[in-house]
């Protein structure tokens, strides 16, 4: 063994699991106790079957979820969709503007998807954001504010009962 000042290595490890090992065998084979020689658990056919039958269930369920028909979207909830996304891009440009003290001049600097919104911007300071999801287009514009969203939205707003 190493020195009794020094940590133990691996190797003593090993050495001292080693001499457990053969002391239990020697033990067991005292009192008539065979150790089994069994080959490592995945490798015996009963698990291997079970396995398999497994696998192939799996495949069988992926394969007939696959063939179902996804329903369509509501038009409710494409108009929702598009709304709300409008909502949280009007919000981030806001903050934008907040922060920078001037419109973004594109939605990637604000970490949005260019491909997902209609965005422009004019030198006078308002920008107006459109989004489309499904057949519902849903459009802000900042000279309006709110009322614009709200409007989008099929909400009453005054002077539009």
């Amino acid at each position: 063994m190493a020195d009794r000042g020094a940590p133990p290595s691996g190797s003593d490890y090993a050495d001292a699991m080693r001499g457990v090992l053969e002391r239990a065998a020697e033990v067991d084979g005292a009192h008539g106790i065979t150790a089994s020689t069994k080959g490592p658990l995945l490798s015996r056919p009963p698990v291997v079957a079970s396995v398999f039958i497994v696998f192939v269930g799996v495949m069988v369920f992926n394969l007939q979820s696959s063939r179902r028909k996804i329903p369509p979207i509501p038009p409710q909830a494409e108009a929702a969709a598009a709304q709300i996304s409008v909502m949280i891009g009007t919000q981030v440009v806001e903050a934008y503007r907040e922060e920078h003290g001037e419109l973004p001049a594109s939605l990637v600097d604000v970490g949005l998807e260019d491909e997902a919104y209609v965005y422009s911007r004019s030198s006078d300071g308002h920008f107006e954001l459109g989004a489309a999801v499904g057949s519902t287009r849903v459009r802000y514009d900042s000279r309006e504010g709110p009322a614009s969203l709200l409007r989008a939205m099929g909400l009453p707003i005054e002077g539009n009962r």
